[in-house]
């Protein structure tokens, strides 16, 4: 199971990296787009012509709708233009005939939009911030994995072993395989340094191990004798799992 949680662990933080570098390379051309059309272009009066329903699917099998307005305006060269916002929403806050300000790029009178913050920042806003998530999501996972394997490593060379008592084999319900909570080994030491009773969890098993625990036999652990939350579960003298 240990085997399969990194493999599963690894590839979560490779999704989630990719997705969220996706997100922000995406939300990084979206930013620029917006900044270069509120840095050149140019202002004028626009109106409503049509508004264009599109749908698409939702994940629970169902169905949305959304409403885009399409505008049409002159530039200044008497050139006659109109676009579809490429934002939507679930309500029509425009209507046919309704005059708005319009943003285009005098070079590309094709790149336009309707002047104000939802029209030209909303996008990119959201793809950026949604992108730092995932990313920022995969690296944590990243360090955490980095520094288990790490803490472990420290404890195979310096870790102090005690013995501890078996208590018991339950389901880790904090996490789930393929729709499954794997089994962990929980364990108690008395510290007679400081007279605490800790408490010690294994790495998730893929199978119920208490049958093979033999009664009364202690459960191995090692242990960093300045700090005992930090500890590796022995689990060797269990059987060796199947793929």
């Amino acid at each position: 199971m240990q085997k399969k949680e990194n493999r599963f662990l690894s590839l979560f933080v490779i999704i989630f990296g990719i997705v969220g570098i996706g997100m922000l390379i995406g939300g990084g051309f979206l930013l620029t787009g917006a900044l270069h059309l509120s840095s050149v272009g140019i202002r004028t009066d626009g109106s409503v012509t049509q508004i264009v329903r599109q749908t698409s699917s939702s994940s629970n099998g169902g169905s949305s709708m959304t409403f885009h307005p399409v505008v049409a305006f002159v530039t200044a060269s008497g050139q006659q233009e109109s676009f579809e916002s490429s934002s939507g929403s679930s309500i029509s806050y425009y209507s046919v005939g309704d005059k708005v300000t319009v943003l285009y790029d005098p070079a590309h009178p094709d790149n336009a939009s309707i002047d104000s913050w939802t029209e030209l920042w909303l996008a990119p806003t959201i793809v950026l911030f949604m992108g730092s998530v995932f990313f920022l999501v995969g690296i944590g996972f990243f360090i955490f994995i980095a520094r288990k394997r790490a803490t472990n490593e420290w404890l195979e060379k310096n870790g102090t072993p005690i013995e501890a008592k078996f208590t018991r084999a339950g389901l880790n319900t904090s996490v789930t395989y393929n729709g499954k909570s794997p089994y962990v080994i929980y364990a108690q030491w008395l510290n007679p340094a400081d007279n605490k009773m800790y408490e010690f969890k294994s790495d998730d098993l893929g199978y119920d191990p208490t049958e093979f625990i033999p009664q009364g036999k202690p459960i191995s652990v090692l242990i960093d004798p300045k700090d005992p939350a930090k500890y590796r579960v022995d689990i060797s003298f269990l059987p060796q799992e199947g793929n």
